[in-house]
């Protein structure tokens, strides 16, 4: 992937990392009028969007773990195929 994408891809979870975050501080409108008690705005979220909302964080944050890890896993076997290489050039020099 570019890095543009890498890095729309890295400001999208953290937009809604925080979005999560900010929904347990949001009122809503019940029958007409605002709701700002804490207790009844986390019942309300916990209620509705919570899970969903949890469930694609969640798969998002998996996603990118599993692309650093493999980046780092690439990086190791770039460092084990240097590794290879110089041990081979020792040889060849012995020779």
């Amino acid at each position: 992937t570019s890095a543009f994408t890498h890095t729309a891809f890295i400001i999208a979870i953290l937009f809604w990392t925080c979005d999560v975050f900010l929904s347990f501080v949001t009122g809503f409108y019940s029958n007409g009028s605002e709701e700002l008690r804490p207790k009844k705005i986390w019942k309300n979220y916990l209620t509705s969007w919570f899970l969903f909302d949890i469930t694609v964080i969640s798969a998002d944050w998996a996603s990118w773990l599993a692309e650093v890890s493999r980046i780092a896993a690439l990086a190791r076997l770039g460092k084990s195929v240097r590794i290879l290489r110089i041990v081979r050039s020792m040889r060849l020099l012995r020779l």
